[in-house]
């Protein structure tokens, strides 16, 4: 860019640098330095403004005060005053009185429905016990939550006695007490802090009887009106008719206590009076055992057992291992064609039984010519046995 020589030295006059990072000028001052040949150009120099010394705004009761003390000496290194904000104001001043929020009151919680599962049938004694759910907010007073619950369980709230139970206790933990609003509250809490922990399982609250069955079961009435006397149903049995069970309870109670054995915790044992081997009693044996103490007292005591495999003493004799042992072959001889000596003496001579002649001329390799001729054979029969026959 071209600029006269007026202008190149106002601008290095006013803006040194900027004329040099725009290219419109050769040196800078910081970088290049002022040229050490070149002639001395002093600056011009600029009157220095004055300002007014600076004061802390304060109040007009202690103006005065702050005034003598506070007074500033050097102004140019301060900001320019400003006016000190009005009384209650929102700006943080001196005068100014931070205002504190109001306090936001956290909305209230919504309730959370929680499923009860409720036994009925359980205040008759040898009832059918089944269980129905019935979902109930967590919110719910304690005298309305204890009225339905009686309600569907068919008990007297006045006499009633409940505990509760919920998923995850085991089973053989007790149930916890439900009888007043403490109870339910802690109840309460529980489930719902396992309902917001839960994914997918389903948390569930049982309610349980605790106390025991105190109603009797009705006997089963004739389905219809008109049936004929004594034509009841099956399942119901007739007065008249004997008695074809025995209760031996005390029995079977007295035997466990006199069998508790302590080497094995308690379980019923029996000893043998020969060996002394303990033997842990099943429950067959216990019955059976306390079955014949009422029916056979004279025999069968606490001491002494029924007379049955399980209780008499058999000695047991081992199996001896078979040596193996090579059997003997047995010898029979069977004789055919030779006649006792004496039967000769017996019978009268003849010509046919004489002795033959013998020929002593002759070869000594040539066989004798014997009418009835001794022969030997053996047979060995199947079973290892040698048969000679003659």
């Amino acid at each position: 860019m071209n600029l006269s020589d007026a202008e190149r030295a106002r601008l290095q006059q006013q803006y040194p640098r900027a004329g040099y990072w725009f290219g419109m000028l050769p040196t800078h001052p910081v970088i290049h330095g002022p040229p050490i040949n070149g002639p001395h150009q002093p600056q011009p120099a600029q009157p220095i403004q004055q300002q007014a010394p600076f004061q802390i705004p304060v109040g007009p009761d202690n103006q005065q005060h702050y005034r003598r003390n506070y007074e500033i000496q050097h102004p140019a290194q301060l900001p320019p005053p400003y006016p000190p904000p009005p009384p209650h104001s929102d700006v943080q001043g001196l005068r100014g009185v931070p205002q504190v929020p109001a306090p936001v009151q956290a909305p209230p919680s919504a309730a959370v429905p929680v499923t009860f599962s409720l036994p009925l049938n359980t205040n008759v004694v040898g009832g059918i016990v089944t269980r129905v759910t019935l979902s109930l907010p967590s919110d719910l007073p304690f005298q309305d939550f204890f009225s339905r619950i009686c309600a569907h369980m068919d008990l007297s709230p006045s006499s009633a006695i409940l505990g509760y139970k919920m998923t995850g206790d085991l089973v053989r933990t007790a149930p916890y007490r439900l009888m007043d609003e403490e109870d339910l509250r802690n109840a309460m809490s529980k489930a719902v802090l396992k309902i917001q922990r839960a994914r997918t399982r389903e948390i569930i609250v049982e309610i349980h009887n605790l106390r025991p069955a105190q109603v009797a079961a009705q006997a089963k009435q004739a389905a219809h009106a008109g049936r004929k006397p004594g034509a009841g149903s099956a399942g119901v049995s007739d007065a008249s008719e004997p008695s074809t069970s025995v209760s031996f309870a005390p029995q079977l109670r007295r035997l466990r206590a006199h069998l508790a054995c302590q080497r094995h915790g308690g379980k019923p044992c029996y000893v043998d009076r020969i060996t002394a081997e303990h033997k842990v009693l099943s429950v067959f044996d216990l019955t059976l055992w306390a079955k014949s103490m009422l029916l056979d007292p004279i025999n069968v005591t606490l001491t002494r057992p029924p007379s049955t495999l399980q209780f008499d003493h058999f000695r047991i004799h081992k199996r001896r291992a078979n040596r193996e042992q090579n059997p003997q072959p047995q010898i029979h001889f069977h004789l055919n064609g030779i006649k006792p000596a004496s039967s000769r003496a017996r019978r009268p001579f003849s010509a046919k039984n004489s002795d033959p002649v013998i020929d002593l001329t002759g070869s000594d390799t040539e066989s004798l010519d014997e009418p009835d001729q001794v022969k030997a054979e053996v047979k060995v029969e199947a079973d290892g046995k040698e048969n000679w026959q003659f």
